[in-house]
């Protein structure tokens, strides 16, 4: 699962938690605990998927210590590495069921000054197949920023972050080796008023390259822009209202039209209505309701139903959704940890080939301090993706419709001293695909092991 227990940290292993502080921490958290800093620093049990909420607020990534040097080795077993189903024919030196050792060493600092904290991490590491040694690669990841305050009102972030990996994505079906490369930037700022409103905005632009030539299809280049605004007390709680408009374009994707051939793109636009609270001290909760538009340009194409059939033209229809989400989290401040998530979106297609899907996931997650040093964790999640504008390409003879997502997982980690730990974890998923050509089913399990010294 992307979100999970042991995905609650900043690339080297260490808790943000106790990073956020102040009148937006829960917010500020919630979008700390889903960023894809994370997901693109460390191997996960299901893979390397993104965070469920897949946007990372400018700013809030970091380091706990003003210096911090860890070595890791994660090690994966997986019974159905390759995504795919029992019709795919595997080539000479592939196997479905395989295992991935991924040593790796990272370092990251904090510089404060003033009232503002720059900060970078940065990861350096290798992946290696016992069967399937055709897909080892090198695992780089980096990111740093800069944390501003001005005045007492306002603060924000700015970002940029850069990863690069043999991507394991449990929307996949890859029987072909592809290296994936993320590079994004984001800047935010808000300011609330003494009497409680505030203003707030954001941009962010974000780049996803594929070296398979297969995949080169999937690459995209988004750009966003979301203004905000909010009224809050401790009292009330924060009552919000937003806007987001994305471009995505497809720089290596032509769409065949009666004027010629046109470049890909989809616009999304959308309104959130939100509100969050914390509900005394350990338990805090957020949600909204978003109204979700979608928007194909060109809106109209000439595609092939089938290999070797005429082209026909059809619309490429947008269309108008309702969006929501809502979080619930419980910390005892001793022992128990909870939380839960919903969400529906729309998002941009970047490893499947369709122009966009709309996302509806579900996800709970728990953790257990037995001692001071032993912690057991476990989660579960549910998602639907329904693709929009699907096409044939090099990976996948047959278009995408729908796929339905489940997996679950329990963790055990051992830490004894600050030096070193020690974790596992035993996790399960299945993806059942429209066409059935797609899905799969896979066992799992994982070996932690971490060293780290700070200061």
């Amino acid at each position: 699962m992307a979100w999970a227990r042991a995905d609650r940290h900043d690339g080297q292993g260490r808790d943000l938690e106790r990073r956020v502080t102040g009148p937006w921490r829960a917010p500020l958290l919630l979008a700390a605990l889903l960023s894809p800093v994370a997901a693109a620093a460390a191997p996960g049990i299901s893979g390397d998927d993104p965070p469920l909420v897949n946007q990372a607020v400018a700013g809030v990534a970091g380091v706990l210590n003003r210096f911090q040097l860890d070595a890791r080795v994660d090690m994966l077993y997986d019974g159905n590495l390759l995504r795919i189903g029992d019709g795919f024919a595997l080539e000479q030196g592939q196997s479905r069921a395989d295992y991935r050792i991924s040593p790796a060493l990272s370092a990251g600092t904090q510089l404060p000054f003033g009232r503002q904290t720059f900060f970078v991490n940065a990861l350096i590491g290798r992946d290696f197949y016992g069967s399937n040694t055709q897909r080892n690669r090198n695992r780089l990841s980096f990111d740093g920023g800069l944390n501003w305050q001005l005045g007492g009102r306002c603060n924000g972030g700015l970002t940029g972050a850069y990863s690069s990996r043999q991507v394991l994505l449990s929307t996949d079906s890859g029987l072909t080796p592809n290296v994936q490369d993320n590079l994004s930037f984001a800047f935010n700022g808000r300011c609330q008023s003494a009497g409680g409103l505030g203003i707030g905005f954001g941009v962010s632009h974000n780049q996803v390259n594929n070296d398979q030539v297969e995949r080169k299809a999937y690459d995209a280049r988004t750009n966003s822009f979301e203004p905000s605004l909010y009224y809050g007390t401790p009292q009330l709680g924060q009552f919000s209202l937003s806007g987001s408009y994305s471009r995505s374009d497809y720089p290596n994707r032509t769409v065949l039209t009666l004027d010629g051939p046109q470049g890909d793109r989809v616009d999304f636009l959308s309104g959130r209505l939100g509100y969050a609270r914390g509900l005394g001290s350990k338990l805090s909760v957020a949600g909204g309701i978003s109204y979700l538009k979608v928007t194909p340009k060109p809106d109209s194409a000439l595609i092939q139903p089938g290999p070797g059939e005429p082209f026909v033209l059809i619309r490429r229809d947008g269309g108008d959704n309702l969006g929501y989400d809502f979080s619930l989290s419980y910390d005892s401040g001793s022992r128990l940890t909870g939380a839960v998530l919903v969400s529906r979106r729309n998002s941009a297609s970047t490893n499947v080939g369709a122009q966009s899907r709309l996302i509806q996931e579900y996800a709970g997650d728990i953790g257990y301090k037995l001692s001071r040093a032993l912690q057991l964790g476990g989660n579960v999640s549910y998602a639907q993706q329904d693709y929009s504008g699907s096409f044939f390409n090099g990976n996948e003879p047959l278009r995408r419709i729908s796929d339905k997502t489940f997996r679950a997982s329990v963790s055990v980690d051992y830490s004894p001293v600050a030096l070193y730990s020690v974790g596992v974890s035993f996790g399960h998923q299945e993806r059942n695909s429209n066409p059935s050509d797609y899905s799969f089913a896979s066992n799992s399990v994982q070996l932690r092991l971490r060293v780290g010294f700070g200061k």
